[in-house]
């Protein structure tokens, strides 16, 4: 292993790191999540570049732009879309991308981003937001469902890239068994 090698392994286990350490305490610290709930006028310059990249995530997603949309990424991230039983990484969020996309072309796809947080700490930052999606088949069947995501986005030569995610479905209003 090169010296370039070790020190992007170095780095790159110093990022996860840090994204980790940053994941917990905004967990861990909801009235602080509370506390800077998204709105356009108190946004930092900083959760702003971070947002319009979330809201570029969803514009590649609606054009089925496979390219820009992986560019995005970090190669090295780790993601975990409602729809797998675990995490996955680059190569096999690739896969799913373009089998998602294939579908999308093929029918109407809208979305509304609903935002509740941006927090940015040097480097890293993390959006919390639900959307709803919109769309119709090729066989015109409709569907809508909505959904919750957070990603950890690192900065690296002054690009902000996707290390981490997570999306679920929305917690019911009302807990099973509750009434």
């Amino acid at each position: 292993m090169g010296e370039y090698d070790r020190r992007l392994r170095a780095a790159a286990r110093s990022t996860l790191f840090t994204a980790a350490t940053l994941a917990a305490l905004v967990v861990a610290a909801p009235s602080a999540i509370r506390a800077q709930q998204l709105s356009p006028e108190r946004l930092s310059p900083r959760q702003r570049q971070v947002w319009e990249r979330e809201t570029t995530y969803w514009r590649l997603w609606k054009a089925a732009d496979v390219e820009g949309f992986m560019a995005l990424w970090d190669p090295h991230l780790a993601d975990w879309p409602h729809a797998t039983s675990e995490p996955v990484d680059h190569a096999a969020l690739l896969a799913m991308v373009q089998k998602q996309f294939e579908f999308i072309r093929a029918g109407d796809f809208d979305y509304e981003l609903h935002p509740l947080s941006v927090t940015v700490v040097g480097d890293v930052a993390v959006t919390f937001y639900t959307v709803h999606t919109t769309y119709r088949t090729a066989d015109g069947t409709e569907s809508s469902g909505d959904s919750r995501l957070t990603h950890t986005w690192l900065r690296a030569d002054g690009t902000w890239r996707i290390v981490g995610g997570m999306s679920a479905s929305p917690v019911p209003e009302e807990p099973p068994g509750a009434g």
